[in-house]
This record gives structure tokens, C-alpha cells and sequence, in this order.
């Protein structure tokens, strides 16, 4: 099974829900630029991280980041204050050595079901779109 997603589709989704502008751009077939603008001194500065998709382990996403700006003094704090935000959920994000993080999707109770029938075998970033393959358990 292959799901496509487009960026304008999730930037639309992340602006209406939590009131973020974030931008996707394909920057080769593993790997995509995030961008967010930041307000310094009254000038608008855009912040950017480079994601890879490492490897996929049942539910388990594992990414690699880089960027400029000190990216690696950003990640942490970001993710530090999502676990406080929603420690409910605070499993479903981890980093590791490497500038590695990894997402656990078995911590949204809202992806249980899809879980519990698909297996997940890649996310590779095309043009416009997130390209997921699945395969449906037996």
C-alpha cells in the first residue's frame, strides 16, 4: 500500500491547528529541509533542519538531523518542551546520540488500529509529497 501526503496539506494542517508557518522542501529523495520563520530584533529569520530517514522498526521511526544556526542546541530544548507540553505523550519522542530521533508511533493512540494491521516499510520524500509504503499484515 502507498499513501501520499502533501506538504502544502500538513503546512496547512500545522498553521490551522497550532497557529505555525513551517515549509517542506525536497532536497534529494532522503532527505527534506523543515523551515520555520523566527522574529529577531523585528527581522524575520528563517531556521532550518535537514531530515533523514535512517530506519523503520515496526513503529518506530528513526531520523537524522542536521542544519546550520546551532540546529543541535535547538533540537533538544524543542523536544524537551513537547514532552512537557503533552507528557501524555512524552514517549512518542526520544533523541540519541548522532542527532538521531527516534518517533514512536505505537504513543498515538489514534494510530493504534492502523498499527495493528500495517507494517510500515519506508518514508521517502518526493517533490510536492511524503511518500509512505505499508504493507498490510496477514
Amino acid at each position: 500500500m502507498v499513501v501520499s501526503i502533501s506538504y502544502s496539506e500538513v503546512e496547512q494542517y500545522i498553521a490551522h491547528h497550532f497557529q505555525r508557518e513551517i515549509t517542506f522542501k525536497l532536497e534529494d529523495c532522503s532527505q527534506l529541509n523543515i523551515a520555520t520563520p523566527l522574529k529577531v530584533l523585528g527581522f524575520t529569520k528563517y531556521i532550518s533542519i535537514n531530515i533523514d530517514v535512517v530506519k523503520i522498526e515496526n513503529a518506530r521511526i528513526f531520523l537524522t538531523y542536521s542544519g546550520k544556526l546551532g540546529i543541535d542546541l535547538l533540537v533538544n530544548p524543542i523536544i524537551a518542551f513537547f514532552r512537557r507540553l503533552l507528557p501524555e505523550k512524552a514517549n512518542f519522542i526520544r533523541t540519541d546520540t548522532g542527532n538521531v530521533i527516534e518517533l514512536n508511533l505505537q504513543e498515538i493512540d489514534e494510530l493504534q488500529s492502523v498499527i495493528e494491521k500495517m507494517d510500515l516499510r519506508s518514508i521517502t520524500f518526493e517533490e510536492n509529497s511524503f511518500h509512505i509504503e505499508a504493507d498490510l499484515k496477514s
